[in-house]
């Protein structure tokens, strides 16, 4: 994913997205003995946007905030080590 692929995910809004097409927060699956960059990589192939999917018949939009990067704030919403 490229940067400017980020922002332009980043900029996305619930509004503008189709529900049906955004992914299952609970249907995502990352196998737990890659490598921690190799899962990030997994669930944002899976994922598309990183800050756009369903939970519990909700669309949800995420942002981060601070220093951390996208990475960084995955990992640790995703509690992997």
């Amino acid at each position: 994913m490229t940067r400017e692929e980020l922002h332009r995910y980043r900029e996305t809004g619930v509004e503008d997205c189709e529900f049906s097409t955004l992914p299952v927060i609970r249907k995502l699956t990352v196998d737990r003995t890659l490598p921690r960059a190799q899962r990030l990589q997994a669930l944002a192939q899976q994922m598309g946007n990183p800050y756009l999917f369903q939970a519990q018949g909700l669309a949800v939009k995420v942002s981060f905030s601070g220093k951390r990067t996208l990475s960084d704030a995955l990992a640790a919403s995703f509690h992997t080590p």
